[in-house]
């Protein structure tokens, strides 16, 4: 039972997956969810509507990606406020809301 430690070499420890770390862009939540491109292109189709189309398509878009990023995200990657606001981000920008 006199089991001796023995030290690791950095080389022997696996790199960490830091990937949380960076912020979400649209590239990488389209590679994690691609359903949600399709949402934003569907939203997007409405950007030269009058404001209350617009809206309507924001509020459609919110309703279809609910399940697809934010806190009830089917991937436990996406349950984040930040995958949440940079996917709405660009979708408000699409909008001019």
């Amino acid at each position: 039972m006199g089991g001796r430690f023995q030290a690791k070499r950095a080389s022997d420890i696996p790199e960490l997956d830091t990937s949380y770390f960076l912020p979400w862009s649209l590239g990488m939540l389209y590679g994690v969810e691609p359903g949600l491109e399709e949402v934003a292109r569907r939203a997007s189709r409405q950007k030269r509507r009058g404001f209350l189309r617009r809206l309507d398509a924001y509020v459609a878009a919110k309703h279809e990606a609910e399940k697809l990023v934010g806190w009830f995200a089917r991937d436990p990657r996406l349950r984040s406020s930040k995958a949440w606001d940079c996917f709405f981000n660009h979708v408000l920008e699409e909008l001019r809301l």
